[in-house]
C-alpha cells in the first residue's frame, strides 16, 4: 500500500490495519529518499473520551508534519484522602459576637459577715415627734393583762386592804417589765 496524505478524513474512525499501514508507507518513503527529509510533531489535541483518535499528516519542505487527536481515558476513582497537613498560625482577632440570652439565677449563696456600724443617720423634728408618740401610745397596752383593783380602802386600812394592794402592785410591775 503506498502513502495516502488524504487519510483519514476529519472524524473518520481509524483502522488500526489501515494506520499501520500508513505508517509503513511512510517509512518507506523515507528510506527510498522519497524527498521527506524528517518528520515533526506540530499539535497533539486532547479529546473527550467518547471520542474517536484523528491523525492528520501534511508534506511542506520536504517535512512531514503530524496532529494528532488522542481522546483521554476515562476519570479514575478517587483516590484515599492525604494525610492531614501542619495546622497554619492563627488568625487575627474577629469582631466580637451579639451577647448570648441570660441564663438561669444560680444557688444563693452563703450570707456574708455583717459590715461595720454606719454613721448615725438624720432625723427631724417633725419625724422625732411622730416616733415618740408612736412609742409611747403603745406602752399602756402592757398594763392591759392587770385587773383593776375596784376596791375601796378603809381609814386605817386594814391588813388584808394593804395586801390586796401590795400584790396588785407586784403585779402591775410585773406586767410592765414584760
Amino acid at each position: 500500500m503506498s502513502y495516502d496524505p488524504q487519510w483519514p478524513q476529519t472524524g473518520q474512525l481509524v483502522d488500526a490495519d489501515k494506520f499501520r499501514a500508513q505508517f509503513a508507507a511512510l517509512f518507506d518513503l523515507i528510506q527510498t529518499g522519497g524527498g521527506i527529509a524528517d518528520a515533526q510533531i506540530d499539535v497533539v489535541n486532547t479529546l473527550n473520551p467518547s471520542e474517536p483518535a484523528a491523525v492528520t499528516v501534511s508534506v511542506s519542505a520536504n517535512r512531514l508534519h503530524f496532529t494528532f487527536s488522542i481522546p483521554r481515558g476515562q476519570d479514575g476513582a478517587t483516590g484515599p484522602a492525604g494525610a492531614t497537613g501542619e495546622m497554619g498560625p492563627t488568625g487575627i482577632q474577629g469582631p466580637m459576637g451579639p451577647s448570648g440570652e441570660t441564663g438561669p439565677a444560680g444557688a444563693t449563696g452563703p450570707q456574708g459577715p455583717d459590715g461595720s456600724q454606719g454613721p448615725p443617720g438624720e432625723v427631724s423634728q417633725l419625724a422625732l415627734d411622730a416616733a415618740i408618740a408612736t412609742a409611747l401610745s403603745g406602752t399602756s397596752g402592757n398594763s392591759n393583762g392587770v385587773a383593776q383593783l375596784n376596791q375601796s380602802i378603809s381609814d386605817p386600812p386594814t391588813a388584808f386592804e394593804v395586801l390586796t394592794l401590795s400584790q396588785k402592785v407586784d403585779e402591775l410591775i410585773q406586767a410592765l417589765r414584760r
